[in-house]
């Protein structure tokens, strides 16, 4: 069960960009339910006991994770972030950043605020890097 845990939390979910995960999700529950997905790409899944149960459960869980997106590339190579899903920048010095769905740049980040956006520096081995 951490296995898959730790597999569920390991994918890209930022908000908006769900369909890994829903995949993931549709992909273990199999045919041990019946599973729909709506327009707003919620999984609805529906499992019938045996024998009309006295009580009934419903599980509810979010699909999707904060993160950010680029909206602009400047020419020294720094690039310009906004919050996706309520970033808290508090949080992001010294982390490493996923740029698209396979680069992982596991350099420092060097952020820089501004009152309206957030400015992201990211440098491997001493040079600005576009990406």
């Amino acid at each position: 069960m951490l296995d898959k845990l730790k597999d569920l939390c390991l994918l890209d979910g930022i908000s908006g960009d769900e369909g890994a995960v829903r995949e993931y999700i549709i992909d273990k529950i199999g045919d041990k339910a019946e599973i729909r997905v709506d327009n707003l790409g919620n999984v609805i899944a529906f499992c019938k006991g045996k024998k009309m149960p006295k009580n009934k459960i419903m599980v509810s869980a979010h699909m999707d994770e904060v993160g950010m997106i680029v909206t602009y590339v400047n020419s020294d190579g720094t690039l310009k972030v906004s919050s996706v899903g309520g970033v808290d920048p508090r949080v992001v010095f010294g982390r490493r950043v996923k740029i698209g769905r396979k680069i992982l740049i596991p350099y420092m980040v060097e952020i820089m605020f501004t009152t309206t956006s957030l400015i992201t520096s990211i440098f491997t081995n001493g040079h600005f890097q576009v990406l």
